[in-house]
């Protein structure tokens, strides 16, 4: 009787009942058997007559039994699949195929956006409690349900929590407990990766009834801005995969974040306040007024809340504060909003390496005979201690005798020429990060230049490009210059201008560059007074237009008629700045003014803020160790966020027979990143000592603050004439309830039943014998 119960189970929600009442579809049968058999052979004359008439309709009459009889037999499976509730749902009527199932596959969205608040939850708890009613539902089915489970996180791998399980009590029971543990990242992936994972699953199979079911809180980021997913979804449907789209968030969410954390970071020295500028941007639809915004540094709230007035719908808005660092080493910041319906954006940290002062190397190439060098290191360290800058005036043997990766900017002054190995000690310098800027005079030899430093070496840069890539991949606003160390091609001569020493009139124009906007902006008006009597020009034939030469290098000043006297460009990880004039008073009258001081400051400021100070990233990035295996240890320790410390272990990188002589590296890769905040890195020197630390500070993507729900009517358009798709509302679980379904069935049955009752009632009359009415009158009589 068991596999009777279950042959029923997909097609009845009562199969015991239909079970039972699957012999009485018999009755019908043996009753008219039973009838057959009731007659006597009794012969006579005139009952030849009447056998050879009904042998001559013998036929008919027998057609008129059988339909008679089916309809007998329908009326009873009528009654009892009216009472054992019939469900004649797509899905089930597939099983009817040898050995069919019907296969749920979930896609899961627990993307960031996925932690929104809702009512007493979050979306992503909202979306694994309909998980769960769907496993209870379709368990009722036993045998004939499987279940195919993929996270939004793991479908790029192919991966999946479940895989075509048998849904039944324990796996509901199993699931309970692995959805309960559960959590949603803080990353942002691609809904399109989803749903490739589950065509991939879904399509090969033909035997049975394949469901998609989609649990997204439906941003309109996703599915609006990306008309292709809701094309590969239609697809889908086409090919007879009913997807159920299920919306887990109703209504948009007000949101600010954290997005933009600039400023002097990059060069903070102990004791010397830094200006930090932090972006706060609002995601909501409506303005947010009197936002807070805190700051801690290592863990200790520091007393310098800003509040910011009011916050436009879409707007970026900056609040600024002056953060000092008592002592040098690491530290961490953490810039902070009041908690809203995204937790995870609120906050956003940095990695900050404070040095007890920046020394800077300034080489002189006059060997003392120009002002420039003195001034430069004036201007740079005015007061020792105050500007966190240690300047160092030196000779151009210096850079082949002396390491220069101590040194956060190195300025060549009037710097004749160089030694072949000094020219690539400096190039080295630059490609990995380091500042350089370029002041010109009446020692240059404009020939050695344009020969020796104007094109990039072969090779050369590469090494940077790749860190700037690993360090800053979403960077695209400054991209690597493809010139060598210097910008442009000199013009054989200098040339002077005649010059009105008392004219205010603007001599020095600055375009908005880097930390030089404010020299053309607000801080403008103090270059009035500022003469440039001689300089260097670039070639006659080198073009003047920076978006049609596209070379990467950005003219950062001109002087009144358009000729470029400062200008900027990238050369592997490090910037290079030059100016076309000099840095003393040989041929300005620059350094007597007031704004030489700051324009200084901000240059170094400029060369020396490296993308690698502040490693900013998004989480889930992974960390990558390599180290060189004759230095270090193997054994890695990562302190996550939350203090933990997990150890991993670094492996030698293979290395091809060309590279046979290189040094050993060790490289490790650590994947655990999903939790915003300050990961460490800690490896251990093979000599012993101290253990070397690098941080990576680890934020939330801003992709996921954008909480904006499509618009379902848009959805609903766009998949007009789809078949087999369905968007669900918020809230709407009826499409999980086989009831509903059966209830539909029950009215049609009712109707069937009706009649079949009225068409067998009408057989059964034609088909029995009824004498006229004067004779059944003389019967009576008698």
């Amino acid at each position: 009787m068991g596999w009777l119960t279950s042959l029923f189970s997909p097609f009845v929600l009562n199969p015991a009942v239909a079970a039972a009442g699957a012999g009485l579809i018999a009755a019908p049968i043996l009753i008219h058997l039973i009838n057959r058999m009731r007659y006597r052979k009794v012969r006579f004359a005139a009952m030849e007559f009447l056998l050879a008439s009904q042998q001559k309709n013998r036929r008919r009459v027998l057609i008129e039994q059988l339909i008679l009889l089916l309809l007998r037999v329908l009326i009873v499976i009528g009654l009892i699949l009216l009472i054992a509730r019939l469900v004649l749902d797509p899905s089930a009527l597939a099983l009817l195929r040898a050995g069919a199932k019907t296969h749920h596959v979930v896609l899961l969205d627990d993307s960031g956006s996925m932690r929104n608040r809702v009512v007493g939850s979050t979306a992503f708890e909202e979306a694994k409690d309909i998980v769960r009613k769907l496993i209870s539902e379709a368990a009722r089915e036993s045998g004939s349900q499987q279940l195919t489970l993929i996270l939004l996180s793991q479908a790029k791998q192919n991966a999946a929590l479940v895989t075509e399980a048998d849904i039944d009590d324990e796996l509901l029971n199993r699931l309970d407990t692995t959805l309960g543990n559960l959590a949603c990242t803080h990353q942002a992936f691609d809904l399109s990766d989803g749903l490739d994972a589950a065509r991939q699953r879904l399509l090969p199979e033909r035997s049975g009834a394949r469901l998609l079911h989609v649990l997204s809180d439906f941003r309109q980021t996703d599915w609006l801005d990306q008309p292709k997913l809701l094309n590969d979804i239609g697809d889908l449907g086409k090919s007879d995969v009913a997807v159920n789209l299920v919306r887990v968030a109703g209504t948009d969410s007000a949101n600010l974040a954290v997005t933009t954390v600039a400023g002097d970071l990059g060069v903070a020295s102990a004791g010397i306040p830094v200006r930090v500028s932090v972006g706060i941007t609002n995601f909501g639809a409506s303005p947010a007024e009197n936002v807070a915004v805190g700051v801690t540094q290592d863990r200790q709230t520091l007393p310098v809340a800003e509040r910011v007035p009011k916050i436009e719908p879409g707007d970026e808005v900056f609040a600024e504060f002056d953060i000092a660092f008592q002592t040098p080493g690491r530290h961490a910041l953490r810039f902070e909003l009041n908690d809203d319906a995204l937790p995870a954006d609120d906050m956003r940290h940095a990695a900050v390496d404070v040095a007890a002062s920046h020394p800077v190397l300034i080489i002189d190439g006059t060997a003392g005979r120009s002002d420039g060098p003195g001034l430069l290191a004036d201007a740079l360290a005015p007061v020792p201690g105050l500007s966190g800058v240690s300047p160092r005036i030196a000779p151009v043997d210096f850079l082949r005798r002396n390491p220069l990766s101590e040194y956060r900017a190195i300025y060549m002054v009037n710097v004749p020429s160089l030694p072949p190995d000094a020219a690539r000690l400096l190039e080295n310098y630059v490609e990995s990060g380091g500042g350089l800027a370029w002041f010109l005079g009446d020692g240059v030899q404009p020939e050695f230049y344009n020969a020796e430093l104007l094109t990039r070496r072969e090779g050369a840069g590469e090494t940077g490009r790749r860190r700037q890539r690993e360090n800053s991949p979403s960077r695209t606003a400054e991209q690597p210059s493809n010139v060598g160390l210097f910008p442009v091609p000199l013009a054989t001569t200098r040339r002077s201008r005649e010059l009105n020493p008392l004219s205010q009139a603007l001599d020095i124009s600055f375009r908005p560059v880097g930390r030089f906007k404010p020299f053309a902006g607000e801080l403008g008006k103090y270059w009035r007074g500022t003469h440039v009597a001689t300089y260097l020009p670039a070639a006659e034939a080198w073009d003047r237009d920076d978006d049609r030469r596209a070379d990467g290098v950005t003219t950062v000043a001109r002087l009144r008629g358009g000729e470029p006297i400062a200008l900027m460009h990238r050369y592997g990880e490090g910037r290079v700045l030059t100016v076309l004039t000099s840095a003393g008073q040989d041929w300005t009258n620059w350094p007597r003014q007031f704004i030489y001081v700051p324009f200084v400051l901000e240059s170094f400021k400029e060369l020396a803020s490296r993308d690698s100070t502040i490693r900013s990233r998004d989480v889930g990035t992974p960390l990558d160790v390599r180290l060189p295996a004759a230095e270090f240890d193997p054994e890695v320790r990562i302190e996550r966020p939350d203090g933990t410390a997990i150890p991993i272990r670094a492996t030698p990188i293979a290395t091809s027979a060309s590279a046979s002589d290189a040094p050993l590296l060790l490289e490790a890769t650590y994947l655990e990143t999903d939790e915003p905040g300050i990961y460490k890195v800690l490896t251990a020197p093979a000599s012993g000592g101290a253990l070397r630390e690098d941080w990576h500070a680890l934020n939330a993507p801003t992709a996921e603050s954008r909480l904006r729900l499509a618009d379902p009517q848009v959805i609903r358009k766009q998949l007009t004439g789809v078949a087999n798709v369905t968007l669900r509302d918020p809230g709407d679980l009826s499409w999980l309830q086989v009831r509903e379904a059966g209830r539909d069935v029950r009215l049609v049955l009712v109707v069937v039943l009706i009649a079949l009752l009225v068409g067998e009632q009408a057989l059964a009359y034609r088909m029995s014998y009824h004498p006229p009415a004067p004779l059944r009158a003389r019967f009576r009589t008698a």
